[in-house]
């Protein structure tokens, strides 16, 4: 009996694993619906005809192809089977796993255009397959996450697609990193400067091989290729190019002044860098390289590759413009443009620089223990009511040995544990065991609820499925502790850490002092904020700035309704909704001007800004200690030295 295995490039994923990809899947996920796509899905298998010709030829060799049913080789001849791979595997295969997301979207939007608003865009979270040789950083099977637009030529998609890279790296601690962009026409346009015209698709082969082999081996790969010498020695400058951005645009335009599509590609790449620019992205990690050229032969434009730097491993995101991909389907003239981010990799790069959260894994808040029949009895009974409550809980399935209960426990990594015993039963006070600090605690079930709605990581819907706002206004004014209200659910507010606390005050204390003789002033996190929705969301920032006088809800003055600037500190449990639904719902504040997030894990803050026209934007970043961020409506500047002091001896959870 032979011992299990897995095919060569591909993995297992266990718990832990999962909760850590699930962490990229989400943040992913939230950036692109933030943006406008939509969630589609394909099938795992397409015809060869729709796969094969859309990757160069390297491409077509890397298709995984899936033998037909039955006798595959049936009937086929010794001239036939002499005929070379291309015209064999369309005889004993018709269909093969997809290679991309890009190819089977092309052929959904021409079997759906009827049915499709556009321009289109959508987002696609699913597994590809490649038949390439495996080393770190690259497998036969792994996840894309695709967005892309069709049905425009705008070169706004290009720069939206810019600053959605840099969302999405940043949002998950990835702070190092470059994008690359060219664009496909400039690369024709080198091709016709240096005599060879029409030859941009070997050319750009060879040199996109630059960074791994090298000049003296990519000019040699040229000369294999059929490109002559004095076409090489015309192509120099290129490599000069890719290593000075200093007036790059300018010395671009120059040498390629006798190529009209070159022109047009240098034309094309100023436009998108001018509307990101435009847009307010701070310190945009952009780098334009003239020797990128992706090998897939669909591009037409822009061209996109992210490098995690600091990091020894290939592109983790990469796209571009494609001018008539459709066409290959019947639909002809159809513009897409998009991009893909690679999970496994950017899994391997976060696991390097240790950048996910800690407790990823941890699905059980609470276990209950299981001594016997009438135990197993009870506990059912108090199972139900915490997760009712919303708390993440399970019943031991066996009657055992109280250690054998905690190992489990230990083991799964679930902080608590709830032992009921015939004792506890009779009285019905439980015992709950911390398994972290091994401090026991006697309390009921409404106490256990009380503390696990309101205390524990993260926000819990309480157990009563519908409240309306003047029900919570009522229960928040006679509570013990504070909750947040939205959608007629009550959720309770997550503990502060030290850390939190700190940078809290150090911003309170900042504003207060900048914000003197400016008619404006900080409110603190006892105070409400009432978004202007259907239903409603009461919600305690951290620090709110209103300028000039107050505008309460009602008469009891604890729901502020005119916030000019509202500040959250980040913490592990609540940054996601901070950066999502939250600042979603704020964004409806017609006061708002500004939002502030502030990273109490690491240096790291954000200002979002409204524009003249009502469109958010990343205004102001900082990532150091020797940064700074900017609040335009209140004219203040915080430093992050200030921001930050007194933090460095405390934990970071």
């Amino acid at each position: 009996m032979s011992k299990p295995s897995l095919a060569r490039g591909t993995r297992d994923f266990g718990p832990a694993q999962m909760a850590k990809r699930n962490y990229i899947f989400d943040t992913i996920r939230r950036i692109f619906q933030r943006y406008g796509f939509q969630p589609i899905e394909t099938p795992a298998i397409e015809n060869l005809s729709v796969l094969m010709g859309k990757y160069g030829d390297e491409g077509d060799q890397l298709l995984f192809k899936i033998l037909n049913s039955g006798n595959f080789a049936e009937g086929l001849t010794e001239t036939q089977w002499q005929e070379g791979y291309k015209k064999l595997t369309l005889k004993v295969s018709e269909k093969g796993l997809r290679y991309d997301l890009t190819v089977p979207f092309a052929r959904f939007v021409v079997m759906n255009r009827s049915e499709l608003v556009m321009p289109f865009k959508r987002y696609q979270i699913q597994p590809v397959w490649r038949a390439d040789r495996p080393q770190r950083g690259r497998y036969r099977e792994f996840y894309q996450c695709d967005a892309d637009v069709v049905g425009t030529d705008s070169l706004l998609c290009e720069a939206e697609i810019v600053l959605m890279i840099h969302e999405v790296l940043r949002g998950l601690g990835v702070l190092d990193f470059t994008v690359k962009i060219n664009n496909r026409k400039i690369l024709s346009g080198i091709a016709e400067i240096i005599g060879a015209p029409g030859q941009e698709g070997p050319m750009c082969v060879a040199i996109d091989k630059l960074d791994k082999i090298g000049k003296e081996k990519v000019e040699q790969e040229l000369l294999e290729r059929g490109f002559s010498v004095e076409a090489i020695e015309k192509l120099q400058p290129i490599y000069e190019l890719a290593n000075n951005q200093t007036a790059i645009f300018d010395n671009l335009r120059q040498w390629l002044a006798g190529s009209t599509i070159g022109s047009k590609g240098v034309a094309e790449l100023e436009e998108v860098w001018t509307k990101v620019k435009n847009f307010g992205l701070p310190s945009p990690q952009l780098q334009l390289d003239v020797t990128l050229a992706r090998g897939l032969s669909y591009y037409t434009g822009a061209i996109f590759e992210v490098k995690a730097n600091g990091v020894q491993m290939g592109s983790i995101s990469g796209g571009g413009r494609y001018d008539n991909l459709t066409g290959t389907f019947g639909m002809p003239g159809l513009s897409g443009v998009g991009i893909s981010f690679g999970v496994d990799r950017i899994y391997d790069v976060m696991e390097e620089l240790k950048l996910f959260p800690e407790n990823q894994s941890i699905t059980t808040q609470v276990m209950i223990t299981n001594f016997d029949a009438d135990a197993e009895a009870y506990g059912l009974g108090v199972l139900r009511q915490l997760r009712e409550a919303g708390v993440n809980a399970e019943l031991y399935p066996d009657a055992s040995k109280l250690k054998k209960q905690f190992d489990y426990a230990d083991r799964k990594r679930i902080p608590y544990v709830l032992i009921i015993g015939s004792e506890e039963i009779q009285t019905g006070v439980l015992s709950l065991k911390n398994m972290h600090s091994g401090e026991q605690q006697k309390l009921t079930l409404a106490e256990i609820l009380v503390k696990f709605v309101y205390n524990t990581a993260g926000m819990s819907a309480q157990t009563q499925p519908f409240y309306t706002p003047e029900q919570d206004l009522e229960i928040e004014r006679n509570a013990a502790y504070k909750s947040e209200y939205y959608r007629g659910e009550i959720f309770a507010m997550a503990g502060a850490t030290t850390r939190h606390n700190v940078v809290s005050r150090n911003l309170s204390a900042n504003l207060n002092i900048a914000l003197r003789r400016k008619g404006c002033r900080t409110m603190s996190s006892d105070q409400r904020i009432l978004t202007r929705h259907t239903d409603g969301l009461y919600s305690y920032p951290d620090i709110v700035i209103v300028c000039g006088k107050p505008q309460f809800s009602d008469l009891y003055k604890d729901t502020v309704m005119n916030p000019v600037v509202i500040v959250e500190v980040l913490s592990k449990s609540t940054e996601g909704y901070d950066r999502g639904d939250k600042f979603l719902l704020y964004r409806q504040l017609e006061s708002l001007k500004e939002y502030v997030l502030v990273d109490s894990k690491k240096i790291h803050a954000e200002v979002y800004r409204k524009n003249e026209t009502g469109i958010w934007f990343l205004a102001s970043e900082a990532i150091d200690i020797q940064g700074s961020i900017y609040l335009e409506s209140v004219d203040v500047t915080l430093p992050m030295e200030d921001v930050y002091q007194n933090t460095d001896d405390l934990p970071l959870d």
